[in-house]
């Protein structure tokens, strides 16, 4: 890689193929490279003992965590299952009750429509009792009269 203000080169080995960006994100890559550490400090910054502890003391940390995800995971996955038992017995409970009601309908319509023709029945003969008792009253009248 060259460098040239504002561009980058791109040159890639033994094929004699070059290529100049200048796209922002390459202007940007070509600075990140410019202003990254030498390899002798980036390898220096592991060996700091305070940076060992508080990586330990990190990784204790999220391992904690891990474990209490796992438990959370589990109480939610067994709230699900107590969720859906419960759910299906509601679901048997009330296909039980409409089927009791379905009955129980049905029972009902059959007294009314039993109810409704005695009452038709009555209301018949009252009828003919009532035409009967007139006819009788005008021949007592005609006779009588």
């Amino acid at each position: 890689m060259t460098e040239t203000p504002g561009r980058v080169s791109f040159e890639v080995s033994g094929t004699g193929w070059k290529s100049q960006r200048t796209h922002p994100i390459h202007r940007a890559v070509e600075t990140f490279v410019r202003r990254a550490p030498p390899a002798a400090a980036r390898s220096n910054r592991f060996e700091d003992p305070l940076a060992n502890a508080e990586i330990k003391v990190e990784s204790q940390h999220l391992t904690e965590l891990t474990e209490q995800k796992e438990e959370l995971m589990g109480k939610v996955q067994t709230l699900k299952k107590e969720l859906q038992d419960w759910r299906s017995k509601l679901d048997g409970q009330v296909q039980s009750y409409r089927g009791e009601i379905t009955e129980l309908r049905k029972t009902l319509n059959g007294e009314v429509d039993a109810l409704r023709n005695e009452f038709m029945d009555l209301k018949t003969a009252l009828k003919q009792q009532l035409e009967l008792t007139a006819g009788l009253a005008a021949q007592n009248d005609d006779v009588s009269g």
